[in-house]
Order: C-alpha cells, then structure tokens, then sequence
C-alpha cells in the first residue's frame, strides 16, 4: 500500500502589468494637473482682467424694511 502525501497546486505568477499601467496614468495627471496649476500662477493677467481693474466701480445698495411691512 502506497500512500501520496497531498501536494498544493503551483502558484501562479500575477501579472503586475495592471499596477504599472495605473501608477503611470496616475503619475502623468499629477504631472498635468501641476503644470496647469503652475502656467495658471505664472500666467499674466488676461485683457479682460486688466481692464476690469480699470473700470469705474459699481455701487450697489440694499434695502431692508421693517417686518410688519409687506413686501
């Protein structure tokens, strides 16, 4: 009588393609986002921001009246 000692199947090796792929994608829109924050810092003011700095102001006034008023 022969017995066989039970024996586990070879592990299979993971692909780690999966993980490379997402740490790639997710270090080129961390670079991207950082070059857009940057250009927007760096960046001059537009004409429109320029002649907004220039223009006359605009006076506003808030009303209030009294609560036993209708409105």
């Amino acid at each position: 009588m022969s017995t066989q000692e039970p024996q586990l199947p070879e592990k299979q090796k993971k692909s780690r393609t999966g993980l490379i792929i997402g740490i790639a994608i997710a270090a080129v829109v961390v670079i991207v986002a950082a070059v857009l924050i940057i250009i927007n810092v760096v960046a001059p003011k537009s004409s429109d921001q320029a002649n907004a700095s220039t223009a006359k102001p605009t006076t506003v006034s808030i009303g209030v009246t009294d609560a036993s008023q209708p409105y």
